[in-house]
């Protein structure tokens, strides 16, 4: 399942999440966004916008989903600084929150 391929890649912080290079995936991502008929509008970062709106609909925490998306709050330096990251556990259940 890609979400516990996901979640491992965070726990363990691998290189890549996949073996695809990020320019290879981004011509391969238009090819296939063009066949399904979406236009220039529609580009990859996209799918972070909408992963991150969900998320905030189902209340959950921003720095959850920071941490999910890979960004990282400027006003709780301390907090980052200080802090452990989020177990994988506590990840998952804030993305099984969401239904597409």
């Amino acid at each position: 399942m890609i979400l516990d391929l996901v979640l491992n890649y965070i726990k363990n912080k691998s290189k890549n999440l996949f073996k695809i290079s990020q320019k290879q995936f981004s011509k391969d991502y238009s090819k296939y966004k063009t066949n399904l008929g979406f236009n220039n509008k529609f580009v990859f970062h996209s799918f972070r916008h909408t992963f991150t709106n969900k998320l905030k609909q189902e209340n959950v925490l921003p720095n959850i989903i920071d941490e999910l998306t890979g960004h990282s709050q400027e006003s709780a330096m301390s907090m980052e600084r200080y802090s452990n990251k989020y177990n994988v556990g506590i990840l998952k259940d804030a993305i099984e929150k969401l239904a597409f």
